[in-house]
């Protein structure tokens, strides 16, 4: 069965991982990412609470991780046949071309995935054990307000009458806004009331009900003595966690594939030129043209992971803001998740079964050393 024969090529090609040069080289480039979180939270003033920083940065840093893996277990994988004078016998036997390739495909993607996410799991527990613990972000006060001066507010009713639940608050400066701000329930809001100074360290502290409108909010009060503010922040609870992981670990296994398949073609394109074309491939496309905010950005990959990164991260609650800025959205996308999806998924079959009919329909000269 040509499963089977798939099957084969699969396994010889990760026992042959496992050889010290091989497995040096592997973990070498598996480390970029966690050399990186390292030298940031040595030389950085960065807590968990970044968790835009963060995700963005172990986005980054474990792409390049995918890619250099993927230059050195995919690209090559026809001119290795031919210059270990393999690919005469393997050619003859039934199938044994779409065997090669797709076993090759099925292991550099792996490998590169294993590699990759493992260096993600070991940035992740570094942040979470060294990093800042603090959980707590500015959201409204003089850090984020439009002036970079203190955000003044009153209150709407007596929180002291009779029977009240809640307070009424509501912004008097026009410094800020609590929606494009984005706050939130469950929110702390501080009262600062007395001193103005920044450096003043004495509030009242009560939890955020219900945002009204972007100057006016609920704050749940029941049972506690409130003063008239003189200015107020609000902090919102962040932490870079367990679903952020998850939603980068699925982005780096999509990208895993769909390089392998990119690389794999040129590899049957080029086969004595493949480390070329895939290089200049990958700076030219995914990083060039990946980043100009126009159309030509969707024909990269860089693209399509981008807009599943922040949709995904929006759609499971990861604090942040996840959605593109204005007049970013050329850059970053903003289209429906399963577009990106089908759109990957047929890439990777169309680059696979072109490239299957390249080297079944190609004559391949090996390489006898003359």
């Amino acid at each position: 069965m040509q499963l089977a024969k798939i099957m084969a090529v699969f396994r010889n090609e990760w026992k042959q991982t496992f050889s010290v040069g091989r497995l040096i080289g592997w973990l070498l480039v598996s480390g970029f990412p966690i050399l990186l979180v390292l030298l940031v939270l040595q030389f950085g003033q960065l807590g968990q609470s970044d968790t835009e920083f963060w995700s963005w940065l172990l986005f980054a840093s474990c792409e390049v991780t995918c890619l250099l893996q993927l230059l050195i277990w995919a690209t090559p994988w026809l001119h290795s046949e031919l210059e270990g004078l393999s690919w005469v016998y393997l050619s003859v036997r039934p199938g044994g071309k779409t065997a090669v390739l797709m076993g090759k495909y099925l292991a550099a993607a792996t490998r590169t995935m294993v590699g990759a996410e493992f260096a993600l799991l070991l940035s992740a527990l570094l942040i979470w054990s060294l990093a800042d613990k603090s959980e707590f972000v500015q959201v409204v006060g003089s850090q984020t307000s439009s002036d970079i001066s203190p955000v003044r507010a009153t209150l709407g009713d007596d929180p002291d009458s009779t029977g009240t639940q809640y307070t009424y608050l509501e912004i008097v400066s026009s410094n800020t806004n609590f929606k494009s701000q984005g706050v939130q329930s469950s929110d702390r809001v501080r009262f600062f009331s007395g001193q103005v100074s920044p450096g003043y360290t004495g509030y009242e502290d009560f939890t955020v009900d219900r945002v009204v409108s972007g100057t006016s909010l609920l704050l749940n009060t029941a049972g506690s003595k409130v003063d008239v503010p003189t200015r107020v922040e609000i902090h919102h609870s962040s932490k870079w966690g367990f679903m952020a992981f998850c939603v980068l670990a699925m982005v780096i296994a999509i990208s895993c594939f769909s390089y392998a398949a990119i690389f794999i073609f040129l590899g049957a394109l080029f086969p004595k030129r493949a480390m070329v074309m895939a290089v200049g491939y990958s700076l030219l496309v995914e990083i060039g043209i990946s980043l100009v905010p126009a159309m030509i950005n969707q024909i990269s990959v860089q693209f399509r992971l981008r807009s599943l990164l922040l949709t995904w991260m929006s759609m499971f609650g990861v604090d942040g803001s996840w959605k593109p800025p204005p007049g970013l959205e050329n850059l970053l996308g903003d289209s429906h998740t399963w577009l990106h999806l089908v759109i990957l998924l047929g890439l990777n079959i169309g680059l696979l079964f072109v490239a299957n009919l390249v080297v079944s329909r190609r004559q391949h000269v090996a390489n006898l050393g003359g």
